[in-house]
């Protein structure tokens, strides 16, 4: 519980992605973990035993909307030899955010209940941090001209005026 609320006081999609995918890792005694692009065309973010080289690099990823354990094979590989692929999509109303691929000595059906509500509902926060982000952008953005506005001004302007204040 206290993950999913810290989920949803974040307000960055990518940073709530980033953070539902440290979540999953944790919550599910994963030893290793990539972060992929939604067409698998990217990974983002490893954590644990994930050899980092594979940052940036295309990583299969299963079609679906539910999580699933798929073969280790050059998966397991890039997930630190592990036995066990757990593939978590994270998906939205609108789509897939991306897949948060976990690697361990094995998963049960439990893990893969808990992969499920965590990623529902962590995904529901992302949809909500969308949102805001829009809104966000609608406040400080003239929708005619798509340039920014007064609003927008006064808050750089702000800062501005606090770093200058500060003497940084």
């Amino acid at each position: 519980r206290a993950s999913l609320a810290e989920l949803s006081d974040i307000h960055d999609p990518a940073q709530l992605l980033r953070q539902l995918f440290g979540t999953l890792h944790a919550q599910l005694d994963a030893t290793a973990g990539c972060l992929v692009t939604a067409d698998g065309s990217a990974v983002v973010e490893v954590l644990g035993k994930a050899d980092p080289a594979v940052l940036g690099a295309p990583l299969h990823v299963p079609a679906g909307s539910e999580p699933v354990l798929i073969p280790a094979g050059s998966v397991g590989a890039a997930l630190g030899g592990a036995a066990t692929v757990l593939a978590v999509p994270l998906r939205h109303r609108d789509g897939r955010a991306g897949v948060a691929l976990l690697g361990a000595d094995g998963f049960d059906e439990g893990a893969l209940r808990v992969a499920a509500a965590l990623s529902t509902q962590g995904m529901s926060a992302y949809v909500n941090a969308l949102l805001f982000s829009r809104v966000q952008e609608l406040a400080t953005t003239d929708e005619l001209t798509s340039q920014h506005n007064r609003r927008h001004f006064y808050a750089i302007a702000n800062t501005l005026v606090e770093v200058a204040s500060r003497g940084d």
